[in-house]
């Protein structure tokens, strides 16, 4: 993440050495770096959540009354 951040910043600066040239696409070239950074951002930090969430989830599974309870609907199956 931080190596995109740096890219984005990097090539801000790069641009605005250039922005006396042509100042329209400098600025189209500045927003697309900082939309497709906000993108990989937003793709990453939904990448943790979802990893804590799947941890989460699997200390969940082992809770102690998680296990009972799934222990008595087996037994109830097994009755039937």
């Amino acid at each position: 993440m931080l190596i995109v951040i740096f890219i984005v910043i990097y090539s801000t600066i790069k641009l605005k050495e250039q922005l006396k040239s042509n100042q329209l696409q400098i600025y189209s070239k500045i927003v697309f770096l900082c939309t497709f950074g906000f993108i990989v951002c937003v793709v990453v930090i939904s990448k943790i959540i979802q990893h804590f969430k799947t941890i989460k989830f699997e200390v969940q599974q082992y809770y102690p009354r998680n296990t009972e309870f799934n222990n008595h609907y087996l037994k109830l199956l097994v009755q039937d």
